[in-house]
């Protein structure tokens, strides 16, 4: 209820209070669910292993309540494993924290938030939705023609993505098209 349901102890502690009559604290919520973090915690962290072993890895950030207070709930994934992170801070250090200050061999795609900037990876990728809210950002605040083809361009690329079988021949033709416009800048 608390991590699959995001129900607050108080009211998993009147759920049960309804379900079996038994008068349940908060405080014994709170210690349940500690007991049952600190038994998956290996689980947990094997989670952040598989994703820092991909070649690719996504991350982002986004605010959240902890305990009533503002927080922010950190994301790294790769196409198979997705690790979250719950932090207090918004910062590097929360990125620190998670992957140490040691050079990754992935290449990290985000938004390009500054503190992801600041990890030692092998490489660094805006991620295309971010790219394609960019670019229609500079169409309705600057006109700006280049900018739609662009678009247009990456959003051929994300339909590429559903395709069961990409030739070589078509990455080879779309990465042609995407430095042709790239060039015109």
């Amino acid at each position: 209820l608390s991590t699959r349901q995001f129900c607050s102890v108080s009211r998993i502690a009147e759920c049960l209070r309804i379900l079996t009559g038994a008068n349940i604290s908060t405080g014994f919520v709170w210690d349940t669910i500690d007991q049952k973090a600190d038994q998956v915690r290996p689980v947990y962290n094997q989670l952040l292993e598989k994703v820092m072993q991909s070649p690719v890895v996504g991350s982002d950030e986004t605010g959240c309540r902890i305990g009533g207070q503002k927080g922010w709930m950190w994301v790294m994934c790769n196409d198979k494993y997705t690790y979250l992170k719950a932090s207090d801070n918004r910062g590097y250090a929360t990125l620190l924290e998670m992957l140490g200050d040691g050079e990754q061999s992935f290449v990290m795609v985000s938004d390009c938030y500054p503190a992801q900037l600041k990890v030692n990876t092998a490489g660094k990728q805006i991620c295309i939705a971010h790219l394609l809210r960019e670019c229609e950002g500079l169409f309705l605040n600057y006109y700006s023609k280049w900018a739609l083809v662009l678009k247009s361009k990456l959003e051929q690329i994300v339909q590429l993505t559903k395709e069961k079988v990409i030739t070589q021949k078509t990455i080879l033709r779309i990465e042609g098209e995407l430095l042709t416009i790239l060039k015109r800048v």
